[in-house]
């Protein structure tokens, strides 16, 4: 049946799933993701749980997985994938997808798996199910990941060879079906001057990097323990008010807001974004303002969090503590950061000359090289 194409718009084919690992991944994502959404959709909250929030954050990253991935596979299938721009056949547009589908279900399975021991769902068995299927689809999405890195690696070493030998190679091109390589052939064709330069070497090369991902890591464990505690308004009808419903929103403010800047800041790193950016965004004095809001709002945060970690109105205390814990880490990285941004803003202060000494004017801004660890 796959061998009568012709020249049709669609050209019907197996072979990406039946040859090639990716297409089989793809299949094994289709299924946990539709397991996970259709478990998750099962899972009811009363109003006064706070779980409803949290199983509806599970539910849209499921679903939101399932549908790229099924579109994904069917344009594969159909045969459309090679009528598609580079751009949306790029390795690094999919390690962005796939980077953003594990952190999101590291989220939204983190989160089901707190209502999972909640009393106020309806049924706390489906819930744990549905973070069981959440945790494995982020190990798929995880080693897609990996694989579309592999590819792109390779496809940056063949664009370096070809650039020393005076050749030019295009935008991104990928063999057409079947996917199994000809001899000879280089899975990774090439691409010359892309809008996406991706490269780890902001991780693998500079200390500021690596802060960056334990902030990212911390960050996301501070969020995800302030998110799974709840705290009644009354206790036992006699009007008395916990006080703890406000702190523990202004703690998950502070930190989802220092992860998601964190996450922008690494990936704007990764893709080749942070050059490309105006001078004022690259300036240290703005990292020297927002590490310094992150210290005050994680110092207050944590401490106001501290507190509700005695009362007897939240539904977890240790989780409390664990979220005041995370935060006060939080505070310490953000604070080194605060140190490094000032080391580098107070370098370009001194070889920046005084215009009493120097004929010409100097630039605005100008980032100084990666430094080797």
């Amino acid at each position: 049946m796959a061998d009568q194409r012709g020249d049709g718009f669609i050209q019907f084919t197996l072979d990406y799933i039946t040859k090639t690992w990716l297409g089989r991944l793809k299949c094994a994502e289709v299924i946990f993701s539709l397991l996970a959404g259709a478990c998750g959709a099962g899972v009811l909250s009363w109003i006064g749980c706070n779980c409803s929030s949290k199983v509806s954050f599970s539910n849209f990253i499921a679903w939101t997985a399932f549908i790229n991935a099924l579109i994904d596979m069917i344009i594969h299938l159909a045969g459309l994938w090679q009528r598609l721009v580079w751009w949306f056949r790029h390795p690094a547009l999919y390690l962005i997808l796939c980077g953003l589908a594990v952190v999101g279900f590291l989220i939204g399975a983190s989160l089901a798996a707190s209502c999972a021991t909640q009393t106020c769902v309806s049924n706390p068995g489906t819930a744990g199910a549905a973070a069981f299927f959440g945790f494995a689809c982020l190990a798929l999405f995880a080693a897609e990941c990996c694989i579309h890195f592999q590819k792109y690696r390779s496809m940056q070493q063949e664009a370096q060879h070809q650039s020393s030998s005076g050749g030019k190679a295009p935008d991104f091109e990928e063999p057409p079906p079947p996917y199994s390589e000809a001899p000879g052939s280089n899975m990774a064709e090439q691409q010359g001057d892309s809008f996406f330069e991706f490269s780890p070497d902001f991780i693998t090369k500079t200390w500021l990097g690596r802060l960056k991902c334990v902030e990212l890591l911390f960050t996301l464990l501070a969020g995800a323990c302030g998110s799974s505690v709840n705290s009644w308004i009354y206790i036992n009808g006699s009007g008395y008010g916990c006080g703890c419903v406000g702190k523990l929103t202004f703690f998950d403010f502070v930190a989802w807001t220092a992860f998601v800047n964190a996450l922008i800041d690494i990936i704007l790193h990764l893709i080749g974004f942070w050059e490309k950016l105006l001078w004022f965004f690259r300036h240290p004095v703005l990292f020297l303002v927002l590490c310094g809001l992150a210290v005050l709002g994680f110092l207050i945060g944590s401490s106001l969090t501290a507190s509700c970690a005695k009362h007897i109105c939240v539904t977890s205390p240790s989780t409390a503590g664990a979220a005041t814990f995370f935060g006060f880490v939080c505070l310490a990285l953000f604070a080194v950061e605060f140190f490094m941004h000032f080391q580098v803003y107070r370098d370009m202060k001194q070889e920046t000359p005084h215009p009493s000494s120097a004929a010409g004017m100097a630039p605005d801004y100008i980032e100084p090289p990666p430094a080797n660890p």
